[in-house]
This record gives C-alpha cells, structure tokens and sequence, in this order.
C-alpha cells in the first residue's frame, strides 16, 4: 500500500452519527503478478468495511478520465498511509486533470442531486 486515505464525509467534517467511514488506497502489485498470461487484479476490497484499494496502473487510468472518487483521494486531508510513492502520486494531481474533469464532476453531482431528491421525497 502506497496511499490510503479517508474520502467523503469523514474527511470533511460533514459526517453524521450514521455515516460511514470510506476508505480508498493505492497499492503497487509486486513484479511477479505481472510474469503470469494475466494481469493482476485491479482492484481489491476491504480488509475494512467500506475499503477500496486500486492497483496503481488502473488507479491512474481511472485518475486520466477524472474519476471523482480516484481524484478525491489524491487530495483527501485524512491521509492514513503515503509512502514516498505515494507523495509522488499525489503530487501528480495536475497531471490528471483536464477537460474530462468537468464532465465528470457534473455527472457526479448530477446523480448525487438525483439521489437526494429520491431521499427527500421518500421522507414527505
């Protein structure tokens, strides 16, 4: 693991007794997963509810098209593991954003609009 942080509300002081606490990491996969016809897995959850680590090459794929959640934990403020890769990776944040950027973020907060007008018409 080169980088774990904590994402979305936790990380923000906006969280609420029900909240959980997500977790999203970078992990590099050793040079011998790669010797075999198949790559190694892109991504693995846990070992902590609500944990998502990514394989750096993936991670950085997902980061080129502005990935909301990818991005976000290029920038989180509670980081809980950065080795010097990881310092590395996140100072490349520049690097990833572009145009794409904007597509995504509103895309983002369009279906986080949706799901909060779903929550709010359920409770009236």
């Amino acid at each position: 693991m080169i980088l774990e942080a904590v994402i979305g509300s936790h990380a923000y002081g906006l969280a609420t007794r029900s909240s959980d606490v997500d977790r999203r990491g970078v992990f590099v996969a050793p040079t011998e997963a790669f010797w075999r016809l198949e790559k190694p897995a892109t991504s693995v959850e846990g070992p902590s509810p609500e944990q998502l680590s990514w394989e750096v090459e993936h991670f950085c794929r997902l980061a080129l098209k502005s990935n909301p959640t990818v991005l976000e934990t290029l920038v989180s403020p509670l980081v809980e593991i950065c080795t010097p890769l990881g310092e590395e990776l996140r100072a490349l944040l520049p690097a990833f954003l572009s145009r794409y950027a904007v597509r995504a973020y509103t895309r983002a907060t369009e279906m986080q609009l949706t799901r909060a007008g779903r929550t709010g018409s359920a409770r009236s």
